[in-house]
């Protein structure tokens, strides 16, 4: 599948809904349901949308108290500020980057690391839930629904693979490339914000002002 933008800035990696819509629509979602998420897909379809939303913000909302039991404020406010309003009516976008997941925290304390074991336990398995059910919505032909969804999956969980190889990218490396990016890298070439993609042997010249015709080099100025 082609990439979704270009990739190379906040904006380019930006979900193109009207690409990912019909990609949902021709069957791009899979059938396959984790066996912890097989229960959701059997329940009434609204209800246990409406479920797993309200289910996970009062997970959530036991994880802050935890927290702050245990005087890890920073890391509840963390929690708080990743949350993401659901509305049916309105869909939110996720700006993708390469390295999907947070690093673990760089810390000695076993409670912090707790934590973040907690959070990310809860937000692969959001991710999962919401997922089955945006499979659900695009068989029941429910397309925005199913969007609404897949996007707020991927918001919990950028690693998702089913959902990165939805959206048109693949593994390179340790990061998440889309296809025209890594085709790029292959043929040994960067991004640099000024220039775009270029050899990269040619990083050097034209930060020194010195612009490729044809086979020799010119100052930019020329």
């Amino acid at each position: 599948m082609a990439p979704f933008g270009d990739g190379n800035t906040a904006f380019g990696r930006q979900i193109d809904r009207r690409r990912l819509l019909a990609a949902l629509a021709g069957g791009a979602l899979a059938a396959y349901v984790p066996p912890h998420c097989r229960e959701l897909a059997a329940a009434p379809f609204d209800d246990a949308v409406t479920r797993a939303f309200a289910d996970y913000r009062r997970k959530l909302d036991e994880l802050i108290a935890w927290c702050r039991e245990n005087g890890l404020e920073d890391e509840a406010r963390r929690v708080l500020e990743n949350v993401q309003p659901y509305d049916p009516d309105h869909i939110y976008l996720t700006a993708l980057d390469r390295n999907a997941n947070p690093d673990p925290p760089e810390s000695d304390s076993n409670l912090v690391r707790e934590w973040f074991r907690k959070w990310m336990s809860l937000r692969r398995d959001q991710a999962d839930k919401l997922f089955t059910l945006a499979q659900s919505a695009a068989k029941n032909g429910r397309m925005a629904l199913a969007l609404n969804l897949t996007l707020a999956a991927v918001h919990e969980n950028p690693d998702h693979p089913a959902i990165r190889r939805l959206l048109g990218y693949t593994r390179y490396g340790d990061d998440w490339r889309t296809a025209f990016e890594a085709q790029k890298i292959r043929q040994g070439e960067v991004w640099d914000d000024r220039f775009g993609w270029i050899p990269k042997s040619y990083l050097k010249l034209y930060e020194q002002g010195q612009r490729r015709m044809g086979r020799r080099w010119i100052s930019a100025e020329d």
